[in-house]
């Protein structure tokens, strides 16, 4: 993003050099010069860059304008991509450690020197296991997803 910004500005600073300095035979006014009032050691005039005044520097800072415009909506809508991808991201990741704790619940009651697990329990953990395999095939789905998008944006 910093690149980007840099890389505009450094855009706008060269359009704006070019379409300031016109050749020396146009008819232009000559440079105002300014005095340093708060620094009175600093004894050189300084010129500042009058703007442009015709109509073609005028279309030219428009269309600046505009392909900054299109750059910043570009740059924001990468910005919300990599947003709600990072958001799915952490969904996956929590649910991942909700299903570790779930799978080790599981295995531990499993493992007890019991001789038989109660029915009502042996239905849940099956479920709760179904439902785990589920929702990682679909949370990978979701990753094979991302990952090719994330490829052709960076």
């Amino acid at each position: 993003m910093l690149f980007t910004f840099l890389a505009i500005l450094c855009f706008v600073a060269a359009a704006y050099y070019f379409i300031v300095k016109k050749p020396a035979n146009s008819a232009k006014a000559p440079p105002a010069k300014a005095e340093s009032v708060s620094a009175p050691a600093v004894s050189k005039n300084i010129a500042i860059p009058q703007p442009p005044n015709d109509a073609s520097s005028k279309q030219a800072i428009d269309e600046i304008r505009r392909e900054l415009q299109s750059v910043m909506a570009l740059n924001e809508k990468i910005n919300q991509t990599h947003s709600s991808k990072a958001a799915q991201l952490l969904k996956i990741q929590e649910q991942a450690v909700i299903h570790q704790r779930i799978l080790a619940n599981i295995e531990q009651m499993s493992s007890m020197p019991t001789k038989s697990m109660p029915s009502r329990e042996a239905l849940l953990a099956q479920e709760k296991l179904r439902i785990i395999r589920e929702e990682t095939l679909r949370n990978k789905k979701t990753l094979e997803k991302i990952q090719p998008a994330s490829k052709t944006v960076s």
